[in-house]
């Protein structure tokens, strides 16, 4: 069993909305399924395995591990008025050398925030909000679905299939690894180069912008490489930077 604290270091994180945040110390885990639709999730780096939930609805939350798995379900599955003061939020923190297994997030309305991370594999499902990944390491494959919102990724190493249909989408690609594939059907997409990255891009309505030059709707480069990126754009922009 896991015991709830009274007391919040604020060394763990600087945004702190809630006085009284609920929060619990946990046994070491080693999966992670979290499903939400009001909640923000951020998850990174810290000293120990901890979890702290803020905002008016924090008793909605369930938090529990089992047989290594943290499970968190938010049991009341709608949408609560939400204001500036009650930020619905949850933090979880794993020691910085932690390597976990597989991660499940699936967010109706929110956020997701990874940072500093090392999972073997990792599946993303929004319908809306941001997700950002910095400093990530995912060592098999990493699956993203986004109905709308954005999605950002920097200096992570990582395979990505991802979807994503309304948005932006902002990827460093220094650090791709295998065969990657986007498919964006309305949005933006911005990438920032890699000379050990082959790119195969589409872009069906609009055109792709390669270093500031129009390019037309289809761009390929080091196509031989081990590591790639093919990207399908139904709609929108593409721009390689």
């Amino acid at each position: 069993m896991f015991r709830i604290i009274n007391h919040f270091s604020s060394s763990d994180h600087h945004k702190v909305t809630d006085p009284h945040p609920r929060q619990m110390n946990l046994p070491a885990f080693t999966d992670i399924a979290v499903k939400t639709t009001a909640f923000s999730i951020d998850m990174h780096a810290g000293n120990a395995y901890h979890v702290t939930i803020m905002g008016k609805n924090k008793d909605a939350v369930k938090v529990e591990v089992a047989d290594q798995k943290l499970v968190i379900i938010e049991k009341r599955q709608h949408l609560q008025s939400q204001s500036f003061i009650d930020y619905p939020r949850i933090i979880i923190t794993v020691p910085a050398a932690a390597q976990l297994k597989q991660a499940d997030f699936a967010n109706s309305a929110g956020g997701l925030s990874l940072t500093e991370l090392a999972f073997d594999e990792l599946n993303i499902d929004m319908d809306a909000g941001s997700s950002t990944l910095s400093k990530v390491t995912v060592q098999r494959k990493t699956t993203a679905v986004l109905n709308a919102g954005s999605l950002k990724i920097s200096d992570s190493a990582l395979t990505i299939q991802a979807e994503v249909n309304a948005g932006s989408v902002k990827l460093d690609t220094h650090q791709l690894r295998g065969q990657n594939r986007l498919t964006l059907t309305a949005g933006s997409l911005s990438l920032t180069e890699s000379p050990d990255v082959g790119y195969d891009l589409a872009a069906s309505v609009g055109t792709i912008t390669y270093h500031g030059q129009r390019v037309g709707h289809h761009f390929s480069k080091n196509l031989s490489s081990v590591n790639k990126l093919t990207v399908l754009a139904a709609a929108g922009s593409v721009k390689i930077n």
